[in-house]
């Protein structure tokens, strides 16, 4: 049985690590997966030319933490039903991300 695998990679440590993976989107996988990734950041310098721009998600009005993590928290923690309802949910969901961002 297929399962489905979703990978968010988020702010610009996720972004890169997720990109990784964009060979296999929409693939079944050897290890009996199909794999959908999408990405999102309150910021659009990590998103690159390669990347899908329709599985970007920008959270409105903010362009990055500027070295203030805590900044963005309630913008953020607004936009997550947003971003589920844009980038659906799967059978295992993977949230990639640093804990070094917004420096």
């Amino acid at each position: 049985m297929t399962k489905k695998v979703h990978l968010y990679g988020v702010g610009g440590g996720g972004i890169n690590i997720a990109s990784l993976f964009e060979r296999f989107r929409g693939r079944e996988t050897d290890l009996k997966v199909v794999m959908d990734v999408s990405y999102v950041d309150t910021s659009r310098a990590n998103m690159r030319d390669e990347l899908d721009v329709n599985r970007f998600y920008h959270i409105e009005g903010l362009d990055g933490s500027g070295q203030i993590r805590s900044e963005n928290l309630s913008p953020i923690r607004s936009a997550i039903p947003a971003i589920v309802n844009k980038f659906k949910p799967a059978d295992l969901n993977i949230v990639i991300f640093s804990a070094d961002g917004g420096k």
